[in-house]
């Protein structure tokens, strides 16, 4: 069987939600600093070549794609009632889990993330030592040489790190069963949110636990969610918002950003060279405290 090659690190279903009625949005490519000539679908950014495959000799396989899209199945019934959804978004509790799991999820796809993954799995010495290699025939386990080196080997790390995303996200004691006072989420008509290949952005330094983390994340072209430790009194944002959260966002990518109107794209871009993104991230905690 034909193993896949293409492995999105932000899934397809999430990306169509910042297309237009084409399907498709502009990209703008921050390594030589322009917007790509014409427009693009889903399938053809925001993806690694091999990224989620196992290499062991010369075998190989896409054990980590086929998990990862067995949760996207689940994720993508979620967000195509968010990307429907043409007002503010009222989520019951239920699926606020789910959308929690996956931010939490998404944050630890993200290649900008890898170093920090490793950082985090390499301290944990309870899950390191929670695998075992047994004999297949005798079911004895087997603890030589070999498997010690198996375990510490890059592939076996990266096999795991799924199911260790997982097990982080349960262990949570900040998990929010009920859409709490410092969740929100803007909405604005007929929008156009610039999505960036890093999109969960930190307003604060807690990299770690992003559920006990303030940050900023768009959910589609139209939504975004705002999660600060701050009790918003405010329902109503001022559109310079809306701009600050795009340009935010703009300045985290690392490779491409992506919007449906590249005309907002080019003018995002001239904004987000006037100040560090220090200065946005704070502009932003201003404006809801």
């Amino acid at each position: 069987m034909t193993r896949s090659i293409k492995h999105h690190y932000i899934p397809q279903f999430f990306l169509k939600g910042f297309t237009g009625s084409n399907g498709k949005f502009f990209i703008y490519d921050h390594k030589n600093g322009r917007i790509k000539k014409g427009e693009y679908a889903p399938a053809s950014h925001f993806f690694e070549n091999d990224r989620n495959t196992l290499f062991h000799g010369d075998d190989s396989s896409d054990l980590i794609e086929e998990h990862l899209s067995r949760k996207d199945t689940r994720f993508a019934k979620l967000f195509k009632k968010i990307q429907s959804e043409r007002a503010p978004l009222d989520i019951p509790a239920a699926e606020f889990v789910y959308l929690q799991w996956f931010i939490w999820d998404l944050y630890w796809r993200l290649p900008s993330n890898d170093g920090l993954f490793m950082q985090t799995y390499w301290k944990d010495r309870w899950f390191q030592n929670f695998w075992v290699v047994r004999n297949q025939e005798t079911g004895q386990i087997v603890d030589d040489d070999r498997t010690k080196q198996l375990k510490l080997s890059d592939e076996f790390i990266r096999s795991n790190k799924s199911t260790y995303a997982e097990y982080l996200f349960m262990l949570n004691d900040k998990l929010e069963i009920d859409n709490p006072y410092d969740w929100r989420f803007s909405y604005v008509e007929s929008g156009f949110h610039v999505l960036s290949d890093n999109p969960v952005v930190l307003l604060d330094n807690n990299q770690s636990n992003i559920l006990n983390a303030q940050y900023v994340v768009p959910l589609s072209k139209e939504h975004y969610l705002i999660k600060t430790s701050l009790q918003l009194s405010i329902n109503r944002l001022p559109p310079e918002f809306t701009m600050l959260l795009d340009i935010l966002q703009f300045k985290s990518s690392k490779k491409f950003s992506a919007c449906l109107n590249g005309d907002y794209l080019l003018c995002i871009e001239k904004l987000s060279n006037l100040y560090d993104i220090n200065y946005f991230k704070a502009k932003i905690m201003n404006m809801i405290s």
